[in-house]
């Protein structure tokens, strides 16, 4: 698993097939310390996300940023907020339909990113 940084702000964990949020109430260093053995978190961007998540075998449409809060679908209730778990598991246990998350607006200024990025 890898703890991640997502633009500074934005903690989660990644593992094959499972995509997690922390909020503060989860002791986001603590659980970082559990699940890594370098106990870092591996700074990342919002631009580079959906190839991480591509890599594990996520869905690349089970995220946002709404009202300046990153956000992660919980297959099994359809739930979109933070700290939200997603697992392929999950997502083949649910009734909730194949929701595609990823506002227009997130993806657009993923876009802008990976272009200034680009140069």
């Amino acid at each position: 698993m890898i703890a991640l940084l997502i633009d500074g702000q934005h903690k989660c964990t990644i593992a094959p097939a499972v995509f997690s949020h922390m909020i503060e109430s989860d002791d986001p260093d603590r659980i970082k310390n559990i699940v890594t053995a370098e106990d870092i978190y591996v700074p990342t961007t919002l631009a580079e996300l959906p190839v991480l998540l591509a890599r594990h075998g996520i869905d690349l449409h089970i995220w946002d940023v709404r009202g300046g809060k990153f956000v992660v679908l919980n297959p099994l209730d359809g739930s979109v907020r933070e700290g939200n778990t997603w697992s392929a598991w999950n997502a083949i246990r649910s009734s909730v339909a194949a929701v595609k998350v990823t506002s227009d607006q997130t993806r657009e200024y993923v876009e802008q990113l990976a272009e200034a990025a680009a140069g």
